[in-house]
């Protein structure tokens, strides 16, 4: 899928419910979690450069 540039993109961290990926997908919205991108249990700022 390519990026739309003035679409954000949304990274969930670990303290959200799972359910919310599939809900801001199904309304179009370029989404994922820390979990699936194998970063639970980083610090923060490690996950904002990998956003």
């Amino acid at each position: 899928m390519t990026a739309n540039p003035w679409r954000p993109r949304i990274k969930l961290d670990e303290n959200l419910p799972a359910a919310l990926l599939s809900a801001l997908s199904a309304l179009g919205h370029e989404a994922d979690t820390v979990q699936r991108e194998g970063l639970t249990g980083h610090p923060d700022p490690e996950v904002w450069l990998a956003a």
